[in-house]
């Protein structure tokens, strides 16, 4: 599965769930350690503040809220991946599937 910093909330749980079944690899960058459920905070000068309301954690009490979820296989993006408008994670997981 390809993860990075957008896979938060819902996607995060569902890592964990996938990793804990070990039904493959996470691929790609750290996801972003948030549940998605916020306590809003209305701050002076039109500001907020989120504050993360859930714990959420994998089975074994390894936490990843904050932290985020390291993927198995990391895959950093380069500069010319993006000028080649290249999907680094996407290469790397297609050839990581064609390996088996």
């Amino acid at each position: 599965m390809i993860v990075d910093e957008s896979s938060f909330s819902g996607a995060e749980d569902f890592c964990v769930g996938f990793l804990t079944l070990k039904r493959g690899k996470l691929i790609g960058r750290k996801t972003a350690g948030s549940t998605g459920s916020p306590i809003i905070f209305n701050l002076p000068r039109g500001a907020l503040v989120l504050i993360c309301a859930k714990k959420d954690f994998f089975h074994d009490g390894k936490e990843f809220i904050g932290f985020g979820i390291t993927p198995d296989i990391e895959v950093k993006t380069s500069v010319k991946d993006i000028i080649e408008n290249r999907d680094a994670a996407l290469d790397i997981a297609i050839k990581n599937l064609s390996d088996k």
